[in-house]
């Protein structure tokens, strides 16, 4: 299965700029779900081309924000630390001793 960014919620400030992401990324492989959360802190910019306010906009313009702001190698690490989560409860380690 896909890893699934989504968005969890914003924060906004009183010029309906987003300052505040909290964003969850999830995967389910074998019935096994992994995950992490946390948040990203933004100062929008009112003034900038690329400026979207609160209301115009959507999820997929946030995810691509997160992940803009992790950069890629956090992205990737963040999707293999999911995908570790998972194979340590579809292949658990062994325990106990050879006697």
């Amino acid at each position: 299965m896909d890893t699934f960014w989504s968005i969890a919620g914003l924060e906004r400030n009183q010029s309906n700029g987003i300052v505040n992401v909290y964003w969850l990324v999830q995967k389910e492989e074998e019935g096994v779900m992994g995950s992490y959360n946390d948040f990203c802190s933004f100062t929008p910019d009112l003034s900038s081309v690329d400026y979207v306010s609160y209301e115009n906009v959507t999820e997929q313009q946030v995810v691509s924000w997160v992940k803009d702001s992790l950069g890629p190698a956090k992205v990737l690490a963040i999707e293999a630390d999911i995908d570790k989560q998972i194979a340590d409860v579809i292949t658990p380690l062994s325990t106990g001793v050879p006697w």
